[in-house]
């Protein structure tokens, strides 16, 4: 048994001890991944009602829930009912043992802390999703699985998509100031049949009726980014007409440490290849979806920059500079992209001194 792991468990303080039995009996029996299958068991949580359909996995409840926004990004987003019980996928620390293990001690004090007597009544029939972190790649998997799984089940008109997301400039990073980009996304899809928690501020919310998605990076459904939803985003953006814009698009980014370490001259060369360079980070999503429209080929950086994949033609001819920080990350979570937009991807790894061979760049064909 790892008696990390259990030196863990039996040190949160606000835990049930039947609740860190069972867990500890999961780890004995099964390691890591035996207590990380006992957490839906352990009391704590409400009990599941899990359903499928197609992609999706997701529980139905009909009782009356209450939900701690995630105002801040102080890791909330729980939905939890007049005991202190919580929808188990409310969030994806919930459904990882390591990051369970770190923050739900603080869940629970919240939850013990909250007045539910004062909590705004935002109605009836919403359907959420298992949130994790706030990043463009998140927010926009989120938002696409909500509106497939509506559209595959009918609800528009009948329920509301549940979302929590900035809308002013109350942000840790100024790479994220251009938030207004997730409400055009919002808008673009939804229309008026989604609720977003954020505009609320740090009130305790009242709902009755919540159709919860599970969203664990195992889950079918984890970055999949269905067409049926992009389209949408597409035609507020280009309308009926015919597509237009460059055929050869390189998506940069503003300064990070996970940068490569030639990053000019890797961009000069697309340049000089006869590339647009575009920062998705200046510009509104409209522009940018506008931008790839009709691309051919496009060049980027390994991370969430490559969910905008889904706003390419089917077989755009792809290439990825994947830095060092990245070389630890495979490809796993974007099959799904590749497959549903037919995507034609070549990955260029940095090497160990975290620079891409501009030789080897040289050696590609772009026309």
């Amino acid at each position: 048994m790892d008696s990390g792991l259990a030196d863990k468990i039996n040190s949160l303080s606000r835990l049930p001890q039947s609740d860190k039995d069972r867990l500890i009996e999961g780890l004995i029996q099964g390691g890591y991944h035996g207590a990380e299958t006992a957490l839906p068991e352990l009391s704590i949580f409400r009990p599941r009602n899990i359903q499928n359909i197609d992609a999706y996995r997701y529980s139905v409840s009909n009782d009356t829930l209450y939900y701690i926004g995630d105002h801040n990004r102080k890791h909330h987003a729980l939905f939890f009912d007049d005991q202190g019980k919580i929808e188990f996928n409310s969030r994806y620390y919930c459904t990882h043992l390591v990051n369970f293990l770190q923050l739900i001690d603080q869940a629970l004090f919240l939850i013990e802390e909250s007045n539910i007597s004062s909590a705004t009544n935002i109605g009836e029939n919403f359907v959420a999703i298992e949130k994790w972190f706030l990043s463009y790649g998140h927010f926009q998997d989120e938002l696409f699985s909500i509106n497939d799984f509506m559209q595959q089940m009918n609800l528009f008109g009948k329920a509301t998509g549940f979302l929590d997301y900035p809308t002013d400039s109350h942000l840790d990073t100024e790479n994220f100031k251009f938030n207004t980009n997730y409400q055009i996304l919002d808008r673009a899809v939804f229309g008026e049949s989604s609720l977003n928690a954020y505009t609320f501020g740090d009130g305790i919310l009242k709902l009755r009726g919540l159709t919860l998605i599970e969203n664990h990076i195992t889950s079918p459904n984890f970055h999949r980014f269905p067409s049926s939803v992009s389209s949408k985003a597409r035609l507020a953006a280009l309308g009926s007409g015919e597509s237009t814009g460059p055929e050869k698009v390189f998506i940069t980014r503003s300064s990070s440490y996970r940068d490569i370490g030639n990053k000019d001259e890797a961009e000069a060369f697309f340049a000089d290849q006869g590339f647009l360079i575009v920062n998705p980070e200046d510009i509104s999503i409209i522009e940018l979806i506008r931008v790839l429209a009709n691309v051919k080929y496009v060049g980027m950086y390994f991370g969430s920059a490559m969910t905008n994949m889904i706003y390419m033609p089917k077989g755009t001819k792809v290439h990825v500079i994947q830095a060092k920080s990245y070389l630890h990350e495979g490809l796993e979570i974007w099959q799904n992209i590749l497959k549903e937009y037919n995507i034609d991807l070549n990955v260029h790894k940095a090497s160990d001194e975290n620079v891409v061979d501009i030789e080897m760049l040289k050696a590609l064909a772009f026309s």
